[in-house]
């Protein structure tokens, strides 16, 4: 049922309250609900496959990049090749670190350094 009230129309539900629009409160509603279903979908990939790595830089920001794993030798590979740069900043984006998972005493490290192009 519509009523006037200062010019505007209003739409009475059920309960009494008034709502402005009704398209735009289901609007309001579907979009709560597509936010929490994206949330708790998000946060159950996170507990079951790990976190994602964050702060990767851009490979054309990148001068040099050194991978060392102790648990194979002490020497260290350096990257300085345009192409191989890119290569290794673009397969850290396969990385993730388990949340609840705790490393076993016997693993070595993987030590990825980049150096960026501005020296930082």
């Amino acid at each position: 049922m519509l009523e006037k009230k200062k010019g505007r129309h209003f739409l009475k539900t059920e309960r009494g309250t008034m709502i402005k629009n009704k398209y735009f409160h289901a609007l309001l509603i579907f979009a709560r609900n597509l936010l929490l279903s994206i949330s708790l979908c998000l946060a159950c990939y996170i507990l079951i496959n790990g976190m994602y790595l964050t702060g990767i830089p851009d490979a054309g920001k990148v001068e040099r990049v050194t991978i060392t794993y102790p648990a194979t030798s002490e020497e260290h590979l350096e990257i300085t090749e345009k192409e191989d740069i890119e290569f290794a900043v673009n397969l850290t984006h396969f990385l993730n670190y388990s949340i609840f998972q705790k490393a076993g005493q016997e693993e070595q490290p993987l030590n990825y350094h980049h150096l960026p192009s501005d020296g930082r």
